[in-house]
Order: C-alpha cells, then structure tokens, then sequence
C-alpha cells in the first residue's frame, strides 16, 4: 500500500534503508498512537501547511501496515472517539499555564 502511495521509483530509492518493522510491533498488535503524542506530531504537521499535512495523514501508517493515519482519524471521529481532541485535552491539563503551550503551537 505505501508503495502504490509514493511510487516505485521512490520506493526503491528509500527501500534500501528499511529494516522490516518499526520496534518489531506484529501487525495484528492493534497499536495505535497515544493520543497527546499524536495531537502534536498532527500539529506540527499541520503547523508546515496544507501539503505537508496532508502527505503526513496520508502516508503515515498504523502498526497494521495498512491503515493510513487519516484513516485512522477519520474512522475514530466516526465512531464519536476524536483522537486529537482527547489529546489536545491531555495537553491542556498537563501544560494549562506553560511555556509550552506557545513553543508547540497549541
């Protein structure tokens, strides 16, 4: 799937580096990201503009292998559970009167 989203070309370029997995987590493990890690690795993202957000959520992928971060978002704010927000929550409780909060962009 992620080579059909990036190309062969580009694929073989990067597929010389790639060691199999990312911390050897088995496809049915059923991780997923935290929601305050995940609430700024989307901000920051989003923080770059339209493209890099979009190449971010879209070319990103979950421990399946399969499912892209976008998917994954959009399926969890379908079934009432929106992941960003719970972490943009997480993030206010932690860093309410931070410095922080201007440092990430939140």
């Amino acid at each position: 799937m992620y080579r059909a989203a990036i190309g062969d070309s580009e694929f073989e370029r990067i597929a010389k580096y790639w060691r199999g997995t990312i911390w050897h987590w088995p496809r049915d493990s059923g991780l997923v990201p935290a929601p305050l890690y995940l609430y700024h690795c989307v901000l920051a993202a989003r923080n770059l503009g339209p493209a890099a957000a979009q190449s971010f959520e879209q070319r990103s992928f979950l421990a399946d292998r399969c499912t892209t971060l976008a998917e994954y978002l959009a399926r969890e704010a379908a079934s009432g559970n929106d992941v960003l927000l719970e972490g943009e929550h997480e993030f206010e409780r932690l860093h309410a009167n931070s410095i922080l909060r201007t440092r990430f962009g939140g």
